[in-house]
């Protein structure tokens, strides 16, 4: 179950998404697919995407088109996608690599489409707790 605030957010990029006529979304850093499952449900396409096998059988087994990939090397065409969502999942990226990182999920996406990052937590630094 996810936190009501993620929720919320998620339906209001939803919204955003249908009045700008989005309709194929792209999940970096899906888990198990809790979020795609709620985006396909409002009517969205969406592909998901995770490092782990083992999470990507679970969305498949959801019905959800999902892939193994990392955010360094993503295996997709450019401009493939009207929206972004990655949430939970660039915290992931050392500080070091962000700038990468963003730039390979720009590349995915069609020139000036909406993506959607969400970094949960609390102290603002890199490293160990």
């Amino acid at each position: 179950m996810l936190p009501d605030e993620r929720n919320r957010l998620r339906e209001q990029f939803v919204a955003l998404l249908a009045a700008e006529g989005c309709t194929r979304l792209i999940e970096f850093g899906a888990g198990a697919g809790q979020d795609a499952v709620e985006l396909m449900a409002a009517g969205l396409e969406v592909v998901a995407m995770d490092l782990s096998p083992e999470n990507v059988e679970k969305c498949r087994a959801r019905g959800i088109d999902a892939h193994v990939g990392d955010f360094y090397d993503l295996d997709l065409p450019d401009g493939g996608f009207e929206a972004g969502w990655a949430m939970s999942t660039l915290l992931h990226v050392p500080d070091i690599d962000i700038d990468r990182v963003l730039a390979e999920l720009i590349r995915v996406l069609q020139p000036g489409a909406p993506l959607a990052i969400g970094v949960w937590g609390g102290v603002n630094r890199e490293g160990t707790m």
